[in-house]
This record gives structure tokens, C-alpha cells and sequence, in this order.
């Protein structure tokens, strides 16, 4: 595996195809007398498109973005987009920010420089997302992600680093976690969404604000969630032929999702930030790819009992309705990092006090569980002759396992894994085995420091759940902020973020 210089360039057609498109939209009618609640309005969709059109400059942010260091590689079969950013300070912790749906790196911008103050940074698109495409094929969940990413910090020489991940990346991070629990040294999330997962009294004692949080969500706040998780493929034909329904969209979300939650958009976020957000999913033409991510993570094959009225939503005895299914096994591969540098000055280059050689080979799908719940590296852990290191990324889980991910997730309980002998999480008929949840629970917890911030306002993220599923040792809850923390109070998301890995260096 390679890493090679990128650098963003919009053939002009694609933006006088986008403008055409625009002005050519064929428009909804809207029912009088309704607004937000129903969707994006009319007028306000209308207006901001006729800016998009005429107004917005995707050239002068194409610029902005081609300022910071933009590399391409490919781990996994999967061509993998990231910026680079290495930190004048000697003693900065390398860290990963991870963004969700519907982010992507702009999210970050205005973090970027206060947070190199103290950390080397590592920014990908997700596979599938942004310029991380195309997709190679089915199987890409957090689980695959994770451990992509894992290499990723493995080829650019970081043996010791931190992640940050929000939303679809607040499920990703915690996976690298597992994967690498000896080389991260702590996990930082906001807008991560806990689930209750059927153990008894789960839903006791819960405050008002949490179970209004909860019951937002299972109402009204997870029509895209249940769309993108079920038909991903469906939903991607409109929004990849219409940019103003791809618009639509995302800025529901940025409407939903933002502090405060009863203004606009623009009263949270920049607009050209936003609309750079959209562009980037428009000309990349990853609507369809990026969702993907939910159906991979949350398949709609397996879901509840079949009755599609039940899903994911839990009762209010603590009871649940939902499996999470199984994604389809990844090809094997073995791919390997020559370790050589792919252009002159390419900061992507391993330095020596990482402490880690260019002969690291990463052996994936050869290996697995065994029919004890054993998982096994291809070395068993050893250094090979050449005093590189192996790590077994493929296989797949026992019989009994019940929850198995793409491309074998591979951890056992003892080893806080994604799916325990009899855990629980799927019943020999497919359906809810709550009796096992608790086991399961125990099984899946990840064991990496874990520091989360909510946004009181827009997040679902209930605490007693967060502890239940990770070793939680730093908990922030603000006022100000919404889901997309970063874009919408920078300054507070990285006093956060740095004073959580502070306490770990």
C-alpha cells in the first residue's frame, strides 16, 4: 500500500452540470399552512438553491481545502481520501477525527488549526464518503472501517494515538478501539447514539430530559435512519439525479440537528460551509455510497420480528424489538506498506520515534474464531523475523456467535468483541433474545478511556447506556451545540477534546 498526494479538482463541466440542474428543478408543491415539521419549506428551499446557482463560489472553497494537505491510498480494496495535518509541537499525540452522516471533512475546518497546537491530525472521508469512493463493494461497516483506519495510523508511522469520532465516526472509533486497544490511548465522542438493548430495568430511572431525548428520536428524528438503513439503494437515485433533492436532504438534518433547535440552519452553521458540505456529497456522487454505511450497520434483513412497525424502537418496560444484522463477509486480501515515500517532502512519511518498522504486513481474512470463542492472530502475536508485527484482520466467529460484522470483526468476549458465544443478540429465530443482552453487553464493552460530549439539546446519547457500552472517564454535557459540535462551537469542541487526552498522555 501506497500513499500518494491528492489534491481537489472539479472538472468545470460538473459545475456548469450542477448550475443547469438547479435551474431546471421541477418543484413540489407545498401544502398551505405547513413548515418545517413536515420537511424542508418551499420558500426556503427555493431561496437557498438560487444561492447555490448563482451566488456560492465552489471555487474559492475547492481553494481553501487544496491549503491542507490532502493524501489518497487504498486499504482494503477501498481508496481511502484523508488530510494530514503534522504539528510543530514535539510532543503532539497523533490524533484521528472521524465524521459522520451527513458530514465530512469540512466539518472540521475550523478546528483544524487550535487542535495542531497539540496533536498531529488525521482527518479521512469514510469509505464511501466524499472523495473516499467508489465504494469497493458491500461489507464496509464501523467494524471494517475501524480496522482500515487502524492501518491507516499504522502506514503513516503513529503507534500511539488518540481518535475522535461524531456520529457514523462515534461508531467507527470505538471499533479501533477494539481492534487496537494497546496503541489508542483514548476515544473521544460526540453525537453518539446509545440504544437500549432490551436488559431489564434499562429504562428506570432515566430523567426526563433523557427519556424525552430517547422518545424524540424514536418518534420523529429517524425517518433518514430507517430510509437509509433499509433501501439505500432506492433513496440514492433521486438524490444522486436531483441536486435539489440531494439539498433537501442534508439540510433537514442541519435544521433538526443544530442549537437552537428552533432556528434556521444558518443560525448554527456558516452557509457556504453548509453548501460546500452538500457539494462535496453532490460532485462525488456518493448519496447512495454513504449510505451504505447505515444498512451495513443497522441491515434491514434481520430487523425485529418482521412486523416493520417495531424495528429498532424500544418499549418503555426496557424491552426491545430489534436484531442488528449480519453484513456480508469481505474478500480476502493481504496487503502490505513498502514502507518507501511516494513523492519528495510527502509528510506522510513514518518517523523513527514511532517506534515501528516498514515491514508491517496486515493479513486480512486469514484467521479467525475457533470453535471455543478463541480468536487468533497469524502469529499469534509474535514479531516475525524482520521484527515487523502481524495483525489478523479477517476471519469470522463461532457458530453460536450472535452477532457477526463484515469482514469478521474478530474480538471474543474476553477480548471485548462484536459478538459472544450465546450473547444474546440474535435468537435462533431471528428474533430478540433479551435474556442474553446483558452477556452480551458485557462482552461488547470496550476497555479504551472514553470521553464524551453532548449536546444537551440535540443529542441522543443517554450516560447509563454510554457506561454500559464503554469505559467512560470523562463526560461533558453543554448547553450550546448541536450534532455537528465541531462546525458549530470549535472553540468548545477542541477545549474538550484536548482536555480529555490530557489527562491520558
Amino acid at each position: 500500500m501506497t500513499i500518494q498526494p491528492y489534491r481537489i479538482e472539479i472538472p468545470q463541466q460538473d459545475l456548469d452540470d450542477l448550475r443547469t440542474r438547479l435551474a431546471m428543478t421541477r418543484w413540489q408543491d407545498q401544502l398551505p399552512g405547513t413548515g418545517w415539521e413536515r420537511g424542508v419549506p418551499l420558500d426556503y428551499l427555493k431561496e437557498l438553491a438560487e444561492y447555490w446557482r448563482t451566488g456560492y463560489d465552489w471555487r474559492a472553497h475547492e481553494a481553501r481545502l487544496n491549503e491542507l494537505p490532502h493524501f489518497m491510498t487504498t486499504i482494503d480494496g477501498q481508496n481511502i481520501h484523508f488530510i494530514h495535518v503534522r504539528s510543530d509541537n514535539a510532543d503532539a499525540l497523533p490524533l484521528m477525527l472521524l465524521h459522520g452522516w451527513p458530514g465530512s471533512i469540512v466539518e472540521f475546518l475550523g478546528v483544524i488549526e487550535p487542535l495542531s497546537r497539540d496533536f498531529h491530525l488525521v482527518i479521512p472521508s469514510l469509505p464511501g464518503f466524499g472523495f473516499s469512493t467508489p465504494l469497493s463493494g458491500p461489507g464496509w461497516d464501523a467494524a471494517r472501517a475501524g480496522k482500515a483506519f487502524t492501518r491507516l495510523m499504522a502506514m503513516l508511522g503513529y503507534s500511539r494515538y488518540g481518535v475522535q469520532g461524531g456520529d457514523s465516526g462515534a461508531f467507527i472509533a470505538p471499533e479501533m478501539g477494539k481492534h487496537e486497544p494497546d496503541r489508542i490511548v483514548g476515544i473521544h465522542l460526540n453525537a453518539a447514539l446509545t440504544f437500549p438493548i432490551g436488559q431489564e430495568g434499562e429504562m428506570d430511572g432515566l430523567t426526563e430530559e433523557e427519556l424525552a431525548r430517547w422518545t424524540a428520536m424514536e418518534n420523529s428524528n429517524d425517518g433518514y435512519l430507517q430510509t437509509q438503513s433499509k433501501r439505500p439503494q432506492t433513496v440514492s437515485y433521486g438524490l444522486h439525479d436531483s441536486p435539489v433533492g440531494q439539498l433537501a436532504w442534508i439540510m433537514e438534518k442541519f435544521k433538526e440537528l443544530t442549537e437552537p433547535v428552533d432556528g434556521l440552519p444558518e443560525d448554527s452553521l456558516d452557509r457556504d460551509l453548509m453548501l460546500t458540505d452538500v457539494t462535496i456529497y453532490w460532485l462525488t456522487g456518493t448519496a447512495g455510497s454513504s449510505a451504505q454505511f447505515y444498512y451495513e450497520n443497522m441491515s434491514a434483513a434481520d430487523w425485529g420480528s418482521g412486523d416493520d412497525s417495531g424495528d429498532w424502537n424500544a418499549t418503555t418496560d426496557g424491552s426491545a424489538t430489534t436484531t442488528w444484522a449480519a453484513s456480508p463477509q469481505a474478500d480476502q486480501k493481504t496487503t502490505s506498506w513498502t514502507g518507501q515515500d511516494t513523492s519528495d517532502g510527502d509528510p506522510t512519511a513514518p518517523t523513527n520515534d514511532q517506534n515501528l518498522t516498514p515491514n508491517e504486513q496486515f493479513v486480512t481474512g486469514g484467521s479467525g474464531q475457533d470453535a471455543a470463542g478463541d480468536w487468533q492472530t497469524a502469529t499469534d502475536g509474535d514479531q516475525d523475523a524482520a521484527g515487523g508485527w502481524q495483525t489478523a484482520t479477517g476471519g469470522g466467529q463461532g457458530a453460536s456467535a450472535g452477532w457477526q460484522a463484515a469482514a469478521g470483526s474478530g474480538e471474543d468476549a474476553a477480548g471485548a468483541g462484536q459478538g459472544a458465544a450465546g450473547g444474546g443478540w440474535g435468537a435462533a429465530d431471528g428474533g430478540w433474545d433479551a435474556a442474553g443482552a446483558a452477556d452480551w453487553a458485557a462482552a461488547a464493552r470496550g476497555t479504551v478511556p472514553t470521553g464524551v460530549l453532548v449536546s444537551k439539546a440535540c443529542d441522543v446519547t443517554i450516560r447509563r447506556w454510554a457506561e454500559r457500552d464503554h469505559n467512560i472517564v470523562h463526560w461533558s454535557e453543554y448547553d450550546k451545540g448541536g450534532h455537528f459540535f465541531a462546525a458549530e462551537q470549535p472553540a468548545l469542541f477542541t477545549e474538550d477534546v484536548t482536555a480529555f487526552f490530557a489527562k491520558l498522555r
